[in-house]
């Protein structure tokens, strides 16, 4: 939410002061906020290219647990530790993309 400046003194107060002594600036415009920037890589994690074999177990934990169930599928099989089961279903996803035969398992 845009931050709105607090309004100008009373009358009785003078020279940008409020009642304790504290100076402000007093702006009539609302500050808009800037869009983030793009996420900085973490420096020094290289990515991890997925193994035929971790493929295969992929594949096969979507024939068993069905999609949607990838927390069960990295927990049935010895993938890289640093896989995640977002990391798994973005490699069905691309898998699928890639193979279209794989959308009707």
């Amino acid at each position: 939410r845009p931050k709105i400046n607090r309004a100008p003194p009373a009358d009785d107060v003078q020279d940008n002061e409020d009642e304790e002594g504290n100076e402000y600036e007093f702006e009539t415009t609302i500050n808009k906020f800037k869009k983030p920037g793009p996420v900085p890589k973490l420096k020094g994690l290289s990515r991890e290219r997925w193994t035929k074999e971790e493929e295969g177990w992929v594949k096969e934990g979507v024939l068993r647990f069905g999609t949607g169930k990838w927390a069960s599928i990295l927990a049935k099989y010895p993938f890289n530790a640093r896989r995640s089961n977002v990391d798994i279903k973005d490699k069905w996803r691309n898998m699928v993309k890639k193979d279209k035969t794989l959308e009707q398992q």
